[in-house]
């Protein structure tokens, strides 16, 4: 009887352990999986913002040329609106990236710097100027690449998220200039 009752006890504890030790593994498969996936998101989210900050910088620099060359000419009407539709989807891209790194503020920082240099170089007085300024915002989106790619790098390790509670309070603070509109949209065309 009792060796019965030592083989029913050893197979019930058998099979408690084999339980816990496949839980532990499947939470840290699923773990796993998660920060991958969110390690992927980001790079596709920072490769997006990039090349949209590109191809906003692109457009600010042909408005600029339009403007100071055609004067307000149907040329200069279109390379605004362009610019205007690019400055969207990278604004658009910005907030992807605030709802991807939540407390992170160095990133979102990096990236909102990046933005906002870009959208005042078509407002450049000189050629020079111009210049300067597309070297800025080249170097702050070089910047935000750099902080990109050690966030990418540090994802295989631990999880980056903190609480989002300091970043959702401070976004329609130090980010609510980005949603009005520039006096130009204001104006007809």
């Amino acid at each position: 009887m009792v060796t019965a009752i030592v083989a029913v006890a050893g197979t019930l504890l058998g099979s408690i352990l084999t339980y816990l030790f496949q839980r532990d593994s499947a939470k840290r498969t699923e773990r796993l999986a998660a920060m991958k996936e969110l390690r992927f998101e980001r790079l596709g989210l920072y490769s997006d913002f990039a090349g949209a900050i590109m191809e906003f910088r692109r457009a600010e620099h042909d408005w600029w040329h339009t403007k100071n060359e055609d004067g307000d000419s149907s040329k200069t009407r279109e390379a605004r609106l362009e610019s205007y539709r690019l400055r969207g989807i990278a604004l658009h891209t910005f907030h992807r990236i605030q709802l991807v790194t939540p407390g992170e503020d160095e990133m979102i920082d990096l990236a909102l710097q990046a933005y906002e240099i870009t959208a005042k170089l078509h407002r450049a007085p000189t050629s020079q100027e111009l210049n300067i300024r597309g070297k800025l915002a080249r170097e702050k989106l070089e910047k935000f690449i750099a902080g990109a790619a050690t966030i990418i790098d540090s994802a295989h390790a631990t999880p980056t998220r903190k609480s989002s509670t300091s970043i959702i309070g401070g976004v329609g603070d130090r980010h609510s200039n980005l949603l009005e509109s520039p006096p130009e949209l204001l104006v007809p065309p």
